[in-house]
């Protein structure tokens, strides 16, 4: 019997080395990654490391499993995985490249070019087949957000928040023709190395990272820059213990608001108007409480006589009661408009200007001051149920709550966050896509 047992527990261990070193391979071979010379910013995805979690934790959470994850939808995901004819290596590697703007890059191999084809031709977003002069293979999206090019033995993707344009065509081409380097011989080898979250992302002024755990999802990101300078300390907002929603933000976010000018001018924000008049301080809340307004509506008619009539009839509506506060001169109220979904009531003290749908704006100070000059919490759970928000992604169910704050030490912005799930037991990214 000793004899058994003890053979038994030697192939174990055997086993246990041998998908140690199986690992260990793929990690290797997975830094052999080709990437282009001029990769500006990239972040990693450890799929060797979020299954290794995953799996970790199914083993004490089969009844959740069970019961969440015997769909068609779970298993149509994975066998379109399965089946896409694609090489899936320990990490995934996205990044940008110098010269082309907003738009990210990733290569993949390929193990079956005809099952390649068959599981582009299945995702949706009508892609169409086209010619490349480099006699290699393209698919691309209908609104020209998304390129697929690829050999027989390769897949880059492209994808950007506009058209793509020519020079991310030629990019693509470059990394087939392997005009590359290996990921472990470029400028992120370093940050690759030191960093061993599930998620991790690289930049010339930025580094994040992302961690997927029981119950949680852990975030940290660290900038180097101007273009957002918090304050040191401050004495925060006491906020109702019970809010759905807190932030406060005390910060110089002039640069930040210049640099992205035409997005936000697209959006209808004045940047001009909001740099000559915002103070830098801001502060919101949503209380769990609801208001009864009552709107007018005037509305004309005709009667037998083809007399003009007039009709006036009171509305009467349920809201959530929510406040938004910024420290800025009085000439910005006459922007602040008069409805937005709600009725709005506004109106400034001092150089303290709100809005909101109900009349108890109050910025009362904590004693004890703090170092995070931006704070943010919002029970997701909740806010859901209180505005019916349909359109938020399903996904969102599992969220239970999310808390950020960001601190400013001498030149440096650092942020942390967790993202708390609805079941502490059970993995993250098994609660997010069941």
């Amino acid at each position: 019997m000793k004899k058994f047992f003890g053979w038994f527990f030697l192939i174990l261990l055997l086993l246990g080395l041998l998908t140690y070193s199986w690992l260990e391979y793929r990690q290797y071979r997975s830094y052999q990654t080709q990437i282009h010379p001029k990769a500006e910013t990239l972040v990693r995805i450890q799929l060797d490391g979020i299954i290794k979690s995953m799996l970790g934790n199914i083993s004490g959470n089969l009844g959740y499993v069970r019961n969440h994850w015997k769909t068609k939808k779970g298993q149509g995901i994975f066998q379109q995985v399965k089946s896409s004819g694609l090489l899936w290596p320990a990490n995934i590697y996205m990044y940008t490249v110098v010269g082309v703007s907003d738009t990210w890059f990733s290569s993949l191999k390929v193990k079956n070019v005809t099952a390649f084809k068959a599981f582009i031709k299945g995702l949706p977003g009508h892609w169409q087949e086209q010619e490349n002069k480099d006699g290699l293979s393209q698919f691309a999206s209908q609104d020209g957000r998304y390129l697929v090019m690829f050999s027989t033995s390769r897949v880059v993707l492209a994808l950007a928040y506009h058209r793509l344009d020519q020079v991310a065509g030629k990019v693509c081409s470059d990394i087939l023709l392997k005009k590359t380097i290996p990921v472990s011989e470029s400028i992120f080898a370093k940050a690759l190395k030191a960093d061993h979250h599930h998620i991790m992302g690289s930049a010339p002024n930025m580094d994040a990272s992302m961690q997927f755990e029981s119950g949680t999802i852990s975030i940290t990101a660290s900038y180097r820059g101007n273009l957002v300078k918090g304050t040191d300390s401050l004495r925060p907002r006491r906020f109702d213990n019970n809010s759905l929603l807190k932030i406060w933000l005390d910060a110089d976010i002039h640069r930040l608001t210049e640099r992205y000018a035409a997005v936000l001018n697209q959006k209808g924000i004045p940047v001009d108007t909001l740099n000559r008049y915002y103070g830098g301080y801001l502060v919101a809340e949503w209380k769990d409480n609801t208001l009864l307004q009552r709107d007018t509506v005037v509305s004309y008619s005709y009667n037998d006589n083809f007399e003009k009539t007039e009709q006036v009839m009171v509305r009467e509506d349920t809201v959530p009661e929510f406040y938004l506060g910024m420290k800025a001169s009085p000439h910005l109220l006459g922007y602040l408009p008069q409805r937005l979904i709600y009725q709005l009531h506004s109106g400034h003290h001092e150089d303290l200007l709100y809005t909101g749908t109900g009349l108890r704006f109050s910025d009362e100070r904590m004693v004890n001051l703090t170092a995070d000059f931006f704070y943010m919490y919002a029970d997701v759970g909740r806010i859901r149920k209180a505005a019916n928000v349909s359109y938020l992604p399903e996904f969102s169910q599992a969220i239970k709550d999310v808390e950020f704050r960001a601190q400013q030490k001498t030149d440096n912005v650092f942020m942390e966050g967790n993202i708390t799930l609805q079941d502490p037991k059970v993995n993250s990214l098994l609660q997010l896509f069941r």
